[in-house]
């Protein structure tokens, strides 16, 4: 398979966190936005052309309140909403299958949740996406394309890590490898087992590099309100500002979306 082509930014909120939630977690709205490597390389703003495909979901169930507050959807919000069926799955392979090819679909945290959920989803209807489709985690993208602190190992989250790591909170602090170097210090693989970390070269990366910290310390505007399109935009706009290090880590650092688990919800 040649060099991907297309970028598809994908986002889903749910009404709980695997884990943290009884019974099974439902997907509440799913948003993907897809544009050409091309434009994210030349453009200096979001592209004229992105393609977009957004629902929200009736998912028979209580939101929890700290999802809800943050995302305003609530059970009753969504009452009225179609369900997560068949012709919800038709709609989203059709739109994969409309784009330019190779396609890489990115999340924040994606290995962890977003794939998972997405995957389980459509496993239920006994379906499956594309099987050419790619896929990877921004999360891992921008910690290894803006950290400050190389490490060659992973380390533990210990009492003496965690305070290191607190004395280096800034993404402009320390000394830095060239661009070159740490892409290649961190090139995986592409294959979901050896891309996928449990444990990060930093402590506590959920923290320092949840979407909005990373947005708000290395982009600039403000996209207002949370919401599944937005979490979809600052991914992209973050891309963009950073497009040469984000299309070769992505190039080098990706994996069949056919190889992500499918785990109980």
């Amino acid at each position: 398979m040649g060099k991907i082509a297309t970028y598809l930014f994908l986002d889903v909120q749910s009404t709980g966190y695997p884990g943290s939630t009884h019974g099974e977690v439902r997907i509440t709205e799913l948003c993907m936005i897809a544009v050409k490597k091309l434009d994210v390389k030349k453009s200096k703003d979001e592209p004229r052309i992105q393609y977009k495909f957004r629902l929200c979901f009736n998912p028979e169930k209580r939101v929890e309140e700290q999802i809800s507050q943050q995302n305003g959807l609530t059970q009753a919000v969504l009452k009225s909403e179609a369900k997560f069926n068949n012709d919800v799955y038709s709609g989203i392979n059709s739109f994969i299958k409309c784009l330019m090819k190779p396609v890489c679909m990115i999340a924040h945290n994606a290995f962890k949740l977003h794939f998972p959920l997405l995957k389980y989803h459509i496993n239920k209807m006994q379906a499956a996406l594309p099987d050419d489709l790619l896929c990877t985690d921004s999360i891992y993208c921008f910690y290894d394309i803006f950290n400050t602190e190389i490490y060659t190992e992973p380390r533990e989250n210990t009492e003496e890590n965690c305070n290191k790591a607190e004395e280096n909170e800034s993404f402009n602090s320390g000394a830095r490898k060239s661009d070159e170097d740490q892409i290649k210090r961190h090139m995986k693989g592409q294959s979901y087992e050896n891309l996928v970390q449990s444990v990060f070269y930093e402590v506590a990366p959920k923290e320092l590099y949840n979407l909005s910290h990373v947005y708000r310390s290395v982009t600039t505007g403000n996209l207002g309100k949370y919401s599944a399109e937005n979490n979809c935009r600052m991914i992209m706009k973050i891309a963009i500002e950073n497009s040469d290090r984000f299309i070769e880590w992505v190039e080098l650092n990706h994996c069949p979306f056919s190889q992500v688990p499918i785990t109980a919800m």
